[in-house]
Formats: C-alpha cells, structure tokens, sequence
C-alpha cells in the first residue's frame, strides 16, 4: 500500500498523523468530544503497547489493518457520513413526502414515485415525436421541460438547449 496516499487520506478527513514508521502509522483526530487514534498496520507487527499509550492519553484508540487504499477510504467515507443511519432516514423521508402526495385523494391505491430516468428517456422520446410533427405541420412549439417547469423557464423547441440548464 501507498503509504503517502494513505497520509494523504487521513489528513483530507482532518486526522494528523502523530506517527510514521515503516510498521504503522497513527493517526488522530480531535473533533469535539470525540478523540479518536487510528492504528493503521501496515505490516504483521504488534501494536498494542501503541494501543495502550493512546488509550491512556485519552484517546479512543482503534487498530486497522486495510488491504487498500480504497479499504481506508470506505472505511473513512462511511464512518463519517454514516450512511448507514443517512440512508435510513432518507428513506424515512421519503415514504413521508409520498404519503403526504397522495393523502387529499380518496383512492387509497395511489402511489406516490418520482419520474425515474428511464421516464426522462421517454420524454425526450416524446419531444423527437414533437420535432416530427412541427417539421410536417410548420408550426412553432413551446415545451417547458421537467426541470424547467421549477424554474419557469420557456425553451423554444428546436434549440440546442432545450433540455441543458
């Protein structure tokens, strides 16, 4: 493993490095309440009298052993962002907003989806199907696309940036 890499990763996730041999490296972070000693093994040694020395300093100290760069920073990304606990209340949110959607309608078979990009593909679809018909008809055409429709934003059909933003 790339050992400046992996320097590189902890300090991007605000650690510091306190020590750098050929065997470990530690890594610290202070944030808030929370002290916490990464032990990162980069070869068979034993480390737990380093363990101990950052335990006693007041540090929650934790041993890792990554079998890539990619490892270390899974294992960074998720413990900070939690996504576990984020993915959960996303989901939580959403059924939320959904039932909220459809509770005014009588018909308690409605559901609630976002268009989904398979839908966009579908629009865009139509909106060649419209091309189509203006060209035979000579007629001009608004269309206020998905996104457009937020912002209020009217595209003339037939311009290169009908549906960019």
């Amino acid at each position: 493993m790339n050992v400046e890499q992996l320097d590189n990763l902890f300090h991007e996730y605000g650690y510091e490095a306190k020590e750098k041999n050929a065997s470990y490296r530690v890594y610290v972070l202070n944030q808030g309440m929370y002290h916490g000693a990464e032990v990162v093994v980069l070869d068979d040694c034993d480390v737990e009298r380093t363990l101990e020395q950052y335990s006693r300093l007041g540090y929650h100290a934790k041993k890792q052993e990554f079998k890539s760069i990619d490892d270390a920073e899974n294992y960074l990304f998720c413990g900070f962002f939690n996504t576990q606990t984020t993915e959960s209340d996303i989901n939580k949110r959403y059924s939320e907003y959904a039932a909220n959607q459809v509770k005014h309608y009588c018909d308690t078979n409605i559901k609630y989806q976002f268009i989904s990009t398979c839908g966009l593909r579908a629009m865009l679809q139509i909106y060649g199907y419209l091309g189509n018909w203006q060209r035979k008809t000579r007629k001009k055409l608004t269309v206020i696309c998905i996104f457009c429709f937020f912002c209020g934003t009217k595209r003339k059909q037939g311009t290169k940036d009908t549906f960019r933003h």
